[in-house]
């Protein structure tokens, strides 16, 4: 019976990776959370319950692996495609950077989402994709918590951040009780992409007047948070992980 506290200093790993590390296993029904009087705790599901949910949990595993495309709504105008599994996640995105160099891409990142790239892809494929993104220019623009930089880092490692690093950047950080969810949103100037990586699933809204409505949203956002420089803010983060 443990709290995400306890758990950080028992294991000496940051609180938003310990929370991270948690709502996975309890999504997937393998921890369960517990109120003993003004504490939530997280404990491990009951033996009973691991043994009845291992079948769909494995199924549900082997059909993240699959790849899989779904064209939904087709018009001249519109379309939308869910994407499902790891190789088709990364055609996506490799296909969207090649599409979309030397453009804005825009996104908010959700807190609990970070640790389920590197489960859904790996660590290699998501540095292919920051490569990807960095040879073609694309000008990113994230909306994140405050620590989201130090938590990846803590989850994937210097290569990650010497990877992520050097891309053009426009990084702002707004409170952490906007982003506590496990999905991301990506936004070119004329699609939408929808991500639950925890599900490995990718929708594609290809429409340039949905697209804007969503970019003056997260102008808005932008316009009332504040700038932070994200490049020199990973760089001090490889110094200081350096001289650990």
């Amino acid at each position: 019976r443990e709290t995400p506290v306890s758990l950080s200093k028992k294991c000496s790993i940051p609180r938003p990776t310990i929370y991270i590390t948690l709502t996975k296993l309890l999504d997937r029904g393998l921890l369960r959370r517990r109120k003993y009087g003004h504490k939530i705790y997280w404990q491990k599901s009951s033996d009973e319950h691991l043994e009845s949910i291992l079948p769909s949990l494995e199924k549900f595993l082997m059909q993240s692996a699959e790849s899989s495309q779904e064209k939904i709504i087709v018009t001249d105008t519109a379309q939308i495609v869910v994407h499902k599994g790891r190789k088709a996640l990364v055609d996506v995105f490799t296909k969207l950077i090649h599409e979309h160099a030397g453009e804005r891409m825009l996104a908010i990142q959700g807190d609990l989402a970070g640790g389920q790239w590197d489960e859904a892809l790996g660590l290699k494929n998501i540095n292919h994709i920051n490569d990807q993104i960095k040879r073609s220019g694309i000008i990113t623009e994230m909306v994140t918590s405050k620590g989201w930089f130090a938590t990846q880092l803590g989850l994937y490692g210097i290569d990650w951040a010497k990877s992520f690093m050097g891309r053009p950047i426009r990084a702002q950080n707004i409170e952490s009780q906007y982003l506590d969810y496990a999905s991301q949103i990506f936004v070119f100037k004329d699609r939408v992409l929808l991500v639950s990586m925890s599900e490995r699933v990718f929708v594609e809204i290809k429409n340039s007047q949905i697209a804007m409505l969503i970019i003056s949203l997260i102008r808005f956002v932008q316009d009332h948070s504040g700038v932070i420089d994200a490049n020199a803010l990973l760089q001090g983060l490889i110094g200081g992980h350096n001289k650990k």
